[in-house]
C-alpha cells in the first residue's frame, strides 16, 4: 500500500481507505460474548504504528502512533443538534472517537458510562471531547441524547454524529469498524481512538478500555489548546 493510498479526508464525498487490522476489537451483540476478540480493520498502513501488535491481545491493550504519523481520516456528519460537524473542525481539542448504538444493550452500556467517568476524572483544561459515530442508522436526536444523559456525559462536551447508511458505512470502513445486522439485533466492533489536538491518531483501544491508561495519555497530550 503506497503512502498516496492513505485517506486523510472523506469530506465532500471522498471515500476513506479501508484499513488492515493490527488490533483486535470486540464484536458486540446478543449472540457474542464480550470476550470474543476479532481481527478488524485497525491499520498500520504506511503511517506506521509505533507499537505494532501482530497477534491477539487482551481487550485493554492498545496500539500507539507518534505525533504526525497517522492523520485521522476526515469526515463530516450531523450531530444531535442537526449541525454538520467536520472532524477537522475539532482540532485544538483532544478527541475520543468511538462508535456506538444509542439503543445497544451490550458493550455500549459499559463503554458509555466509562467515557463519562473518564471525562469527569480530568480537570476542565484537560477534558477530552467525546465524538461518537453512530453504528445504527436508526439513531435519532432523541435516542442519542437519552443515552448521553444515561451515561452522564458532560453537557457541551460531546457530539453524536449521524447520517445516511452509506455515509456512516464510509466512516466505519475508514476506522475499521465492523457492523453486522442480524435478526433482532445489531453487532458492531468496539474501538476507541484518541486523536490529538493536531488531528493525529495517537492511540487505539479495544473496548472496554483501561480508563487510567487513556487518562494518562490525554494528560500527556495537553487537553484543550491555549
Amino acid at each position: 500500500m503506497k503512502a498516496s493510498d492513505t485517506a486523510e479526508a472523506a469530506i465532500g464525498g471522498e471515500r476513506p481507505v479501508r484499513r488492515r487490522s493490527v488490533l483486535p476489537a470486540l464484536l458486540t451483540g446478543g449472540g457474542i460474548g464480550l470476550g470474543t476478540a476479532l481481527f478488524l480493520i485497525f491499520a498500520a498502513g504506511p503511517r506506521g504504528p509505533v507499537d505494532d501488535f501482530p497477534g491477539p491481545l487482551p481487550a485493554a491493550a492498545d496500539a500507539t502512533w507518534a505525533a504526525g504519523t497517522r492523520p485521522a481520516p476526515g469526515f463530516t456528519l450531523s450531530n444531535q443538534d442537526g449541525r454538520a460537524v467536520a472532524l477537522s473542525s475539532l482540532r485544538g481539542r483532544v478527541v475520543l472517537l468511538t462508535f456506538l448504538d444509542s439503543r445497544c444493550k451490550h458493550l455500549c452500556r459499559i463503554e458509555g458510562p466509562m467515557l463519562g467517568d473518564l471525562q469527569r476524572s480530568l480537570p476542565e483544561a484537560e477534558r477530552p471531547l467525546i465524538v461518537a459515530v453512530s453504528v445504527n442508522p436508526e439513531d435519532t436526536a432523541v435516542s442519542v441524547r437519552a443515552a448521553a444523559r444515561r451515561w452522564d456525559w458532560r453537557p457541551n462536551d460531546w457530539h453524536w454524529l449521524m447520517g445516511k447508511p452509506e455515509q456512516l458505512a464510509d466512516v466505519w470502513a475508514a476506522y475499521g469498524v465492523d457492523v453486522q445486522q442480524i435478526p433482532d439485533d445489531l453487532l458492531h466492533s468496539g474501538v476507541l481512538y484518541v486523536i490529538d489536538r493536531a488531528g493525529d491518531e495517537r492511540a487505539g483501544y479495544a473496548t472496554p478500555f483501561d480508563q487510567q491508561r487513556v487518562a494518562r495519555l490525554i494528560r500527556s497530550l495537553g487537553g484543550v489548546a491555549a
